[in-house]
C-alpha cells in the first residue's frame, strides 16, 4: 500500500497546474493553515466559550452536543469539498498487486485528508484539557478513540456517498438533503438527536468496554466503501446490460433551435461538472430555507436569496458558454452555424431551468404569501437582464473550461474576472433597494426590476443580436485564451 501512497504523492507534486500556477498554490497552503489555526483556537478555547455561553451546564455535555452538530457539518463540507483519491488500475494489472489493493486504495488515501487533521486539531486540545487531566487517563483515551471512530465512520461514509452518487446521482442527492434538513432542524431547535448522541457518548465512557461499537462501526463503515468499489469497478469488459441514452428527438420539431437545444442537453447531461451545475442549483433552492424561516419582508436577503434560488444554474452556465467548448473551440469557429440561433438555445435552456427553479421555490409561501410574488418579480429580472447580462460577460472568459472532470478546489479558471458578475448581479437591485429605501417604500423597488426584466424580454432580439455580434470580433481572442490556458 506504500507503494501506491508514493505514486499517488508523485502524481500530485508532479500536476502541471500546481508548477504553473505557483500563485494559487500559495493561497490554497495560506488558506489551509488559516483554517488549522482557526481550528486550533476553537480547541483551545472551547471551555471559554462553552462557560460564556452556558455558564450553567457541564462544559462536557455542551461540548460533545457540538460535536454532534459538527459531525453533521463535517458530512456536508466533506461531500462538497473531499476529493477522492483514484489510481488509474490499468498499470497495476500486469504487477504483482491484488484488486482489493488497488480498489480499497481511495479509503485508505482518504485517512490523510485535511478534514481529519482539521478535527483532530478541534477535539483533541478539549480531550486532553478536560477530560484526560480531569476525568483520568482510562476515560480520557476511551473519549478520543470514540471521538477518532466517529471521525473515521464520517470519512468513510462521505467517500462512499461520492462513489454511491456516481452511479446512482439520485440516490445520492437524496441521502445529502436529508442531512442538511437534519441540520437545519437540529439548529432550530426541533429536534434532539444530538441529547441522543450525547446520552450513548458518555455511556460508553463510563463503560470502556463498549468501546468495540463505534470501533466496529468505523470498521464496517471502511469495508462497505471498498465492497461498493469493488462491486462497481470497470474491468474493460462491456457489460451485457441495455444502456438507454435519451436523444431529446421531441425537440426536432423546433427546427433549427430545438436542434440546438438538443445538443445543449446532450451537453449538460453528459458532462460531470456541467452536470453537478444542475444538481447544485436544486441543492441551493433547498438552502433558500434558510433565508425564509425568518422572514422579514423589507430585507434584501430576500432579493439575493431570491435571485440565486432562481437562477443558480444561469449565473454558473451562462459563464461557460464559450470555455465549456474550449477543447474544441477553433473547430466551432469554423463550423458554419447560424452564432445567434445557437445563443439563443442556450439562453432558453436557462429560462427553462429558471423558470423550473421558481416553480419549486413556490413551496416557500408556507412561510409568507409574498415570497412568491417577490420571486416571480425577481425572475422577471433574471430572464431578462441577468441571463443575458451574463451571455454578454462571457465573451470575456478566456480561461478554458474542462467539462469532464469533477473537482473541487478548481483554481483554473479562478481569477479577478470571475468576481464581476456577483457585483452586476447583485449591485444594481442593491441601488434599487437603496434608492427605494430612501424613499421609505422598499417594496417599489420590485415593480422596479420586475419592469426592466420586462422590457429586457421585449427587446432579447436586438441583445442576442449585440452578443452575437460581440462574438465575431472576440473569437480570435476567446481561442488564443483557450490554447494558452
Amino acid at each position: 500500500m506504500l507503494f501506491l501512497l508514493t505514486h499517488l504523492y508523485k502524481q500530485k507534486i508532479r500536476s502541471w497546474f500546481w508548477k504553473k500556477n505557483i500563485v494559487a498554490l500559495i493561497f490554497t497552503i495560506l488558506g489551509g493553515l488559516y483554517f488549522l489555526a482557526i481550528a486550533l483556537s476553537v480547541g483551545l478555547l472551547a471551555d471559554v466559550f462553552l462557560n460564556e455561553l452556558s455558564p450553567d451546564k457541564a462544559p462536557t455535555r455542551l461540548f460533545l452536543k457540538y460535536v454532534f452538530l459538527y459531525h453533521l457539518i463535517d458530512i456536508l463540507v466533506r461531500f462538497k469539498f473531499q476529493e477522492i483519491a483514484i489510481l488509474n488500475p490499468e498499470p497495476y494489472r500486469t504487477l504483482p498487486i491484488s484488486k482489493r489493493k488497488v480498489y480499497s486504495f481511495p479509503m485508505l488515501a482518504s485517512h490523510f485528508s485535511f478534514f481529519n487533521l482539521l478535527a483532530l486539531i478541534i477535539l483533541l486540545p478539549f480531550t486532553i484539557s478536560n477530560v484526560w487531566i480531569g476525568l483520568g487517563a482510562l476515560k480520557g483515551i476511551t473519549w478520543l478513540l470514540f471521538l477518532l471512530s466517529m471521525v473515521l465512520i464520517i470519512n468513510y461514509l462521505s467517500v462512499t456517498l461520492k462513489l454511491v452518487m456516481r452511479k446512482y446521482t439520485v440516490l445520492g442527492y437524496v441521502l445529502f438533503f436529508a442531512v442538511i434538513g437534519f441540520v437545519l432542524l437540529e439548529f432550530k431547535g426541533y429536534t434532539t438527536i444530538s441529547d441522543g448522541y450525547v446520552s450513548i457518548f458518555l455511556f460508553v465512557i463510563n463503560s470502556p468496554f463498549l468501546l468495540f461499537l463505534p470501533i466496529g462501526l468505523a470498521l464496517l463503515s471502511y469495508r462497505f466503501g471498498v465492497s461498493f468499489l469493488l462491486k462497481n469497478r470497470y474491468d474493460g469488459v462491456s457489460t451485457k446490460k441495455t444502456v438507454k441514452i435519451l436523444n431529446y428527438s421531441f425537440l426536432e420539431k423546433f427546427g433549427e433551435i430545438g436542434h440546438f437545444m438538443k445538443m445543449e442537453l446532450k451537453f449538460i447531461f453528459r458532462n460531470k461538472k456541467v452536470r453537478t451545475m444542475v444538481l447544485s442549483s436544486i441543492f441551493f433552492i433547498g438552502v433558500g430555507m434558510n433565508f425564509y424561516l425568518q422572514f422579514k419582508a423589507n430585507s434584501f436577503k430576500n432579493v439575493f436569496s431570491g435571485i440565486f434560488v432562481i437562477s443558480m444554474f444561469s449565473i454558473n452556465y451562462t459563464q461557460i458558454i464559450f470555455a465549456g467548448i474550449s477543447s474544441h473551440f477553433d473547430g466551432f469557429t469554423t463550423m458554419s452555424i447560424n452564432v445567434k440561433t445557437w445563443l439563443r438555445s442556450k439562453y432558453l435552456i436557462c429560462v427553462i431551468t429558471s423558470t423550473l427553479s421558481l416553480i419549486i421555490s413556490m413551496v416557500y409561501m408556507v412561510f409568507d404569501t409574498r415570497i412568491a410574488l417577490f420571486n416571480v418579480a425577481l425572475y422577471f429580472f433574471v430572464i431578462g437582464v441577468i441571463i443575458p447580462f451574463l451571455m454578454y460577460l462571457s465573451l470575456f472568459n478566456y480561461k478554458p473550461f474542462n467539462v469532464v472532470e469533477n473537482k473541487s478546489f478548481d483554481f483554473k479558471a479562478l481569477d479577478w474576472k470571475s468576481f464581476i458578475p456577483i457585483f452586476g448581479i447583485l449591485g444594481f437591485p442593491f441601488c434599487i433597494y437603496g434608492i427605494c429605501y430612501l424613499f421609505g417604500n422598499v417594496f417599489v423597488m420590485y415593480y422596479i426590476l420586475a419592469g426592466i426584466g420586462i422590457i429586457g424580454l421585449l427587446t432579447n432580439g436586438y441583445w442576442m443580436k449585440e452578443i452575437a455580434l460581440k462574438f465575431q470580433s472576440q473569437k480570435h481572442k476567446l481561442a488564443q485564451g483557450f490554447r494558452q490556458g
